[in-house]
């Protein structure tokens, strides 16, 4: 069933804070729409008429509320994505925002009858709402989690790239506690019982049973000043949203990082990461030792980014990279690449004929016109399979 969220989300903020409140949530996002056109598809596609032209739009928005001394708040996330083929009806991600396409159904067992919702949260990136005890030394957070305290993610914005974060279990996997790629619902202890380190225990809501062990993870961070941070980040035994589940803890994940911040507009994180539970290449479930880096710079008008996940114990690699600089104010250079031999990732995120291909390689480049908050880009980009693309990509934020 269909459900709109824009009234109850209203009526809902106003019977939690009050009309006075309610005048201090904060509302920003963004629109983008934009059109790649593929060269070579049709060999990948029964349908000639599918290689040409794919439009895609998206919306987001972001609507947060704290409280004066930061003691309770929430933070949320909508967000809609559309794309059509050039054979496809055109509709768009603004009509979808406000509508969650959760779906009940019951099984019926005898006597009884149980009802399962799926898709809840669709289009909800993150919603999330936390209080702080003890004069903040303990801060409880609950929902659809994003915390990225105990975690290192990449800060580009080119459409193709942004797949590595180091408490992710495998590349494109997504993090564990952040909503942006991950699906994480639960709840987040954190504490801090020293100066510079934090500890938390995490629970998972949205698999079956909670009880068990490998609903837990534990997480850590300790700051050294002037230097960086060092990080933590695990799930006890195997997670799953089904009976998948194990509770081994053989079968963790955890990962162990540190994040150089000592000179100045320089980011530069490495983490190990074990795997109890892994498909490796000779066909079983085994444990995998991987590692993670990302190293950013950002000087005056340059950034660059250069980012990778390797698992060590089945020898597989992924690199991308972004370097962009503003020739003035109103006009910036961008280039990027990527490659990868998983088959988990599409470096094209296009869809064609209800179908994605995964490319294994990508480059290209793109000139990007900031204008107020608003920006328009086009590029070039080349990928083994889906070829030649030529993306144009118009952004407001607001």
């Amino acid at each position: 069933m269909k459900r709109s969220f824009t009234r109850l989300f209203t009526i809902a903020a106003f019977l939690a804070f009050g009309a006075s409140a309610f005048a201090q949530l904060a509302f920003n996002g963004y629109y983008r729409v934009g059109g790649v056109y593929d060269s070579d598809s049709s060999k990948y596609y029964s349908s000639a008429a599918d290689k040409l032209l794919t439009l895609s739009d998206r919306i987001r928005l972001n609507i947060s509320f704290a409280a004066p001394d930061d003691m309770y708040g929430f933070k949320s996330r909508l967000q809609a994505d559309q794309a059509i083929s050039s054979t496809g009806s055109p509709t768009s991600a603004i009509a979808n925002l406000f509508t969650d396409s959760a779906t009940t159904t019951a099984a019926t067992s005898g006597s009884k009858t149980t009802y399962t919702t799926t898709n809840a949260w669709s289009n909800w990136k993150f919603a999330e709402g936390y209080a702080k005890f003890l004069d903040g030394m303990v801060k409880l957070t609950a929902g659809r989690l994003d915390v990225t305290d105990y975690m290192v993610t990449q800060s580009v914005t080119n459409i193709y790239l942004g797949n590595v974060f180091t408490d992710e279990p495998s590349v494109a996997y997504g993090s564990i506690l952040g909503g942006q790629k991950g699906n994480t619902t639960g709840a987040l202890l954190q504490t801090w019982p020293i100066e510079n380190l934090s500890a938390a225990v995490m629970v998972r809501t949205d698999g079956s049973q909670e009880y068990k062990t490998h609903h837990y993870g534990l997480d850590a961070y300790y700051m050294v000043p002037g230097i960086g941070k060092a990080l933590f980040a695990s799930n006890l035994g195997y997670y799953a949203a089904s009976t998948n589940a194990m509770e081994k803890l053989d079968k963790s994940f955890a990962s162990l990082g540190f994040s150089y911040t000592g000179y100045p507009g320089l980011t530069a994180t490495v983490a190990y990461r074990y795997n109890g539970y892994v498909l490796n290449g000779d066909g079983d479930y085994k444990a995998a030792h991987g590692a993670i880096a990302v190293v950013e710079y950002s000087a005056g008008p340059l950034f660059a980014d250069l980012s990778g996940d390797f698992d060590l114990t089945n020898s597989h690699r992924y690199f991308e990279g972004e370097v962009a600089y503003a020739i003035i104010p109103q006009v910036k250079v961008r280039g990027y690449f990527g490659y990868t031999e998983s088959t988990t990732v599409n470096f094209a995120k296009i869809t064609l004929n209800g179908s994605s291909m995964a490319n294994n390689s990508l480059m290209g480049a793109d000139i990007v016109l900031p204008v107020g908050k608003a920006e328009a880009s086009l590029g070039l980009a080349y990928a083994d399979k889906a070829k030649i693309q030529i993306p144009l990509i118009v952004k407001a934020n607001f």
